[in-house]
This record gives C-alpha cells, structure tokens and sequence, in this order.
C-alpha cells in the first residue's frame, strides 16, 4: 500500500502479531495510519487496552468493548511478518521502502531518535541499551527527543538521558523537534540524516538538498555508534 492507499478512508488492524503486542507498539500503527491518508487506524480493545487504560489513564471501571458487528471490508490485506527483516525507509519520500541490508554503511550526518512515532519511553530503553557504555560516531551529531514530558522525567529517574549524555548525544525538550524542520536539528544543503520519523519528505528538515532516511530506534542507535546505517541486531543480545 502507498503513502496514499488509504486516503479518506479508516484502517483496521488485527490478527496473531497484533494481539501479542504491547500498547507502545500497538500505538505505532494507529499513529501511522495518516502516512496512508486514512482519518484513523482501529485495533479492536481487548485486556491489553483494558490494563493501559488502568495503568497510564484516569480511566475507572467498567469499560465498554466495542467490536464491529458483521464489518464490510473494502479490502482485506494479509501479511506474514514473521520473516521481516530491518526496513528503511529511503529518499525522497516514505514509499522508498528497502531491507535495511541494502544501504548498509551509506555515510550518515545527522541521527534524530524522537517524534511521536518512536520516541516513548520504551523506544527510548532500546536505543539506551545500544548506546550503553560505547560512544556515537565522533563526525555524526545524535539528538535525542522524548515524545512528552513524562517520558522525558522516567527517562531521567531511569537512568537513559545519562546513558545518551555519556554516549555523546544531544538530548533536547520533548516535543516534535527536529522532525517539522524549524528548530534543533535542521539540515543543511547535502547532509543525510537517519531518523525515527514518520516522514522524509524533500525539504522535512530543513535544505531540499538534504536526504532523510527513516528507520527504527534501534537502528538509530546502532547508526549513531557507527556513523552510517547500520544493522542493530549486532549490538542486540
């Protein structure tokens, strides 16, 4: 499906791989539903919606389940993602998308981990524990940017933001920062940044002449450490 195969339209996530993720993930895919142009991306409640409301929401008990009654469908997509590897999304645009394998080692400027794609606590804890006792490249700038002022202080009261001080990043406020391209992270003409965005569009970041690629926090991290697109699963125990 392309960057515009949803549009005007609700997307609907559900199956095997969907019910054993945790809500910081499942949240992911009904955030990314507007990249495709759909109004909203539905995963069906269910005791995993019930325990994040519980936990991280004012919310009380009982909670209504909503599931849709004999639903038509425009079109029903299968995937097997259980032979997956590392994407990327590549220049100039979120369509580009290659196995990360296939621009290894493309020399990288600029590292961002943040935006309200990848940049929850959790993502946070996984590039952290990439990073941990080693140093980003020293010709890569790396700007840290927790998605929310809580996930910035359980970072801080965690330990993270002193393991990306120590490791050379720059940690900024939380918000979307270098992500719309006005502040904290700009690029200039010709620079090529790996970033956990949601978008790459020409001119995201700042210069039309740069290049954006996207990619996970993990990856992130392991392309800070080397200075160029790397595969994160060599530094994964």
């Amino acid at each position: 499906m392309h960057q515009d195969g949803a549009t005007y339209k609700s997307l609907e996530f559900g199956g095997s791989y969907i019910a054993h993720l945790p809500m910081h993930e499942r949240i992911v895919f009904s955030n990314m539903s507007v990249e495709l142009g759909a109004k909203c991306g539905l995963i069906a409640p269910d005791e995993v919606t019930e325990a994040y409301l519980m936990q991280e929401t004012k919310a009380s008990p009982p909670l209504e389940s909503l599931e849709p009654i004999h639903p038509r469908y425009e079109r029903v997509i299968e995937l097997d993602v259980s032979s997956l590897e590392p994407l990327v999304a590549c220049h100039p645009d979120v369509d580009q998308v290659r196995p990360l394998r296939e621009v290894e080692g493309l020399p990288i400027d600029q590292v961002y981990i943040g935006t309200c794609t990848n940049a929850r606590y959790e993502d946070l804890a996984m590039a952290a524990s990439i990073l941990k006792g080693r140093q980003v490249h020293p010709f890569t700038r790396v700007l840290v940017t927790p998605a929310s002022q809580t996930v910035y202080e359980k970072a801080l009261a965690n330990g993270l933001i002193e393991v990306f001080l120590q490791a050379g990043c720059t940690v900024n406020a939380p918000g979307c920062g270098a992500c719309i391209g006005r502040h904290g992270g700009i690029l200039a003409p010709g620079e090529r940044a790996f970033t956990t965005m949601n978008r790459n569009f020409i001119g995201r970041m700042g210069s039309p002449e740069a290049e954006i690629y996207l990619g996970s926090p993990a990856a992130a991290a392991a392309t800070a450490i080397e200075g160029k697109i790397a595969d994160p699963r060599k530094y994964m125990g």
